[in-house]
């Protein structure tokens, strides 16, 4: 898969618990989105009173797109990063950027993971060790 032109896209329209998953130097990511119930547009000077009033109708909310990492099956993180406050369902076209928040978060997991990883191996020799 090439990382620019063929990551997984969110659907045009999106809900809470949609996810896409790929897999990146061994490991399987996944991001999904998670409703956000602490961000308003109101919180913001970018929105005008009728983006508020849909969003006050439920037309688009916000949502964290959270990333999770796994091995071979062995979960790494369930949360190994994620960003908060991203609006979802604002554009009657598309929802692009949430796949594109997901692949700028990816660096950032697959260093958790790799960390994860590091960890495991020095438990293993520490047994070992005392074993």
């Amino acid at each position: 898969m090439n990382q620019k032109t063929d990551f997984p896209q969110f659907p045009a329209y999106a809900c809470e618990g949609d996810r896409i998953e790929w897999t990146r130097e061994g490991f399987d990511l996944c991001a999904r989105l998670v409703y956000d119930t602490d961000t308003k547009p109101t919180d913001y000077d970018c929105y005008d009173t009728e983006d508020v009033q849909r969003w006050r109708n439920d037309e688009w909310f916000y949502v964290g797109v959270v990333l999770s990492v796994s091995c071979n099956g062995v979960e790494l993180s369930d949360h190994a990063v994620s960003l908060w406050g991203v609006d979802c369902n604002f554009s009657d076209t598309s929802n692009a950027y949430l796949s594109e928040v997901a692949r700028e978060l990816e660096p950032e997991t697959l260093d958790t993971a790799r960390a994860e990883v590091a960890r495991a191996e020095v438990a293993r020799i520490r047994e070992a060790l005392t074993a």
